[in-house]
């Protein structure tokens, strides 16, 4: 099934595409920010019901931004398994490493310092070990300039083991059925998740430890991108052929946001419901329209997510990312004391700080490795 790209667009796995090579992605990235950001700065100023709703909005960008986690990096294995046959792992997570660890870590640093200059408070019980080690989604760090790396923990978690699967699968049934049997594992683990949820919450009744065992989002990015390719069923993939063709499929990110509201933690039932089908249902939707934007840049969505404003934001989305955990919250050493528009600025500015001062050499210093020890592949 022809995904739009050409035939030799991605060199490797751990290729960062071009807007051209993955159109809406960077836009899709901006959009998630945002919401992020908005449920943040929320907390605080707000009614309780609309720092409810905000603070829902914001999780769901940090979905959204698992399931393009899943899509892309699945996209670029494949691609890499077609033209080369194999997937190179050792120089696949020597470029993840260089891409994620430095920013992270120069964060955390900052961080550090500032702890230890008394810049702002560290609670008593703050816990370091799980976001320096990215286990925070099961350990808790207890200190909210730290906390947000329980969904960097996800990612690289996935990141240690779905290109390893689908490389073993490659290896072992040829590229045909490899992607067949790729699809299969990762159909499977969404069915699995959500009653890992459920035995999570029996053993603990933590409810936020059972929400954050949420790997249905890169899982379900994961296959819409291999079934894209080579799925299953020739049936299947013409119906899939005719959703992503369609005007109403961007409809989907709607109703996977509607989901995420109603099924909230906040009763009994909504929780119960949200751990078993929302969750599973919401990454389905979230990953038909990932693929929808990806193959329409042409429609007036998707003009807008090519923008080259929004495409700017989501390539500094992740240094952004790091940095709004210091500005906004409630817990933010510097919610109650800086404007809005202020904090805003400085998060923008520390983001940039970090692309163009952690970032970019970290990226050209992966360059000179890559060309070292991988000439043979440059």
């Amino acid at each position: 099934m022809n995904s739009g790209v050409g035939d030799n667009a991605f060199p490797d796995a751990a290729h960062r595409p071009s807007s051209r090579d993955l159109p809406s992605l960077d836009g899709l990235r901006a959009i998630s920010i945002a919401c992020v950001i908005l449920g943040h700065a929320s907390q605080g100023r707000a009614s309780p019901l609309v720092r409810v709703l905000l603070s829902r909005l914001s999780q769901f960008g940090v979905c959204v931004f698992f399931v393009i986690s899943g899509y892309l990096i699945t996209s670029l294995l494949w691609r890499e398994a077609e033209t080369r046959g194999t997937v190179n792992l050792r120089r696949f997570y020597l470029r993840r490493t260089l891409r994620i660890f430095p920013p992270y870590y120069a964060y955390i640093a900052v961080v550090a310092v500032g702890a230890a200059a008394g810049a702002w408070i560290v609670p008593a019980n703050a816990s370091w070990w799980p976001a320096l080690t990215y286990s925070s989604n099961i350990f808790p760090t207890h200190f909210w300039l730290l906390s947000h790396g329980w969904s960097l923990s996800i990612e690289e978690q996935f990141y240690l083991t779905w290109p390893f699967i689908l490389a073993t699968c490659v290896r072992l049934r040829g590229r045909s059925l490899g992607s067949q049997t790729g699809v299969r594992i990762a159909l499977v683990a969404m069915m699995l998740f959500p009653l890992v949820r459920v035995l999570v919450y029996w053993l603990t009744r933590d409810g936020i430890l059972a929400e954050t065992i949420i790997f249905d989002y890169v899982a379900a990015g994961s296959a819409m991108a291999l079934f894209q390719t080579l799925g299953t069923s020739e049936r299947g993939r013409r119906v899939l052929n005719a959703i992503l063709k369609s005007g109403l499929t961007p409809l989907a990110a709607v109703l996977a946001l509607a989901l995420h509201f109603v099924f909230a933690a906040g009763m009994r039932w909504t929780f119960a419901i949200g751990i078993l089908l929302s969750i599973p249902a919401e990454a389905i939707l979230l990953a038909i329209f990932v693929a929808w934007a990806v193959r329409n840049p042409a429609h007036a969505l998707g003009r807008v997510l090519n923008l080259r404003v929004m495409r700017i934001v989501g390539i500094g989305s992740y240094s952004l990312y790091l940095w709004q955990q210091m500005f906004f919250g409630s817990e933010s050493p510097f919610s109650g004391r800086l404007p809005l528009l202020v904090r805003l600025l400085a998060a923008g500015l520390c983001a940039a700080g970090s692309y163009f001062i952690v970032e970019r050499p970290s990226l050209r210093l992966r360059a000179r490795i890559e060309n070292r020890v991988f000439a043979e592949a440059a």
